[in-house]
């Protein structure tokens, strides 16, 4: 008697394979963050965090309770490599965007505080094709969102969806000379459909007061190791469930 063929076999080798593959992939991701410097700075990026006290964890070098899971470590480097995608984009359109300053041959970036608060940023346009509401030299930024971010960004503002965006464009607007006087552009880019929105974000010098004054209170406050106030009533919510230092904060004092 025969035996029965077995057609779904192949997807079972398939599966081993892939598996095997990613396991591999998996490993060499969370080796290589793992071989990345601690911060000995609070950077601009982070300022804008709903809770002050978990980039004071941050910025003290806390043990993070959890790593990163690959899927996470795999998203910072589709927006790696989304930015760079994105900045060919925009210089094949006549757009004439540096990451460096002619002046000082450095990155564009900013060190306050004795370098303990710094950043740099993605980008100044300093040239470019006539626009009405565009004007340069001027801050670019990009952000690699899926599509419910992206719809979410469009539909309610930057500022409002995304504060700490925002908060990291005014930042590197006051602290980087002659990037006031035009609006930055802030691209955005669906990863799902590859659609793009660029925004002119004013400069907002209020916004960029509240941020460099936050900025001081958490350096000033773990300098004087001080803890800040948690900002949440219980540990159930999103910001606590994804946070890497949730059972160390809900250990202390509110």
């Amino acid at each position: 008697m025969l035996d029965l063929l077995d057609f779904n076999s192949h997807k079972t080798i398939e599966s081993a394979v892939s598996d095997a593959i990613n396991g591999h992939v998996n490993l060499a991701l969370t080796n290589k963050r793992s071989l990345q410097e601690q911060r000995s700075y609070l950077g601009a990026s982070a300022v804008g965090d709903a809770c002050e006290r978990r980039v004071q964890f941050d910025y003290a070098g806390a043990k993070r309770e959890k790593e990163f899971e690959p899927k996470t470590l795999r998203i910072f480097d589709r927006g790696h490599v989304w930015e760079e995608i994105a900045r060919c984009w925009l210089r094949d359109a006549g757009f004439d965007l540096r990451t460096t300053s002619e002046k000082t041959g450095k990155i564009f970036s900013f060190s306050q505080m004795d370098g303990r608060f710094k950043g740099h940023v993605d980008g100044v346009i300093v040239a470019g094709p006539k626009i009405e509401g565009v004007g340069y030299p001027c801050l670019w930024e990009h952000k690699a969102v899926g599509a419910k971010s992206y719809t979410s960004i469009l539909r309610n503002g930057l500022a409002k969806e995304r504060p700490a965006y925002a908060d990291q464009v005014a930042i590197y607007q006051a602290y980087i000379d002659g990037l006031t006087e035009h609006p930055a552009i802030f691209s955005i880019t669906n990863c799902d459909t590859c659609e793009q929105t660029h925004l002119p974000i004013p400069f907002d010098a209020e916004r960029a007061q509240r941020a460099s004054d936050r900025a001081v209170r958490i350096i000033e406050s773990t300098e004087r190791e001080e803890l800040l106030p948690r900002p949440f009533g219980n540990r159930n919510g999103f910001e606590c469930r994804m946070c890497a230092f949730a059972d160390r904060c809900w250990s202390l004092p509110a």
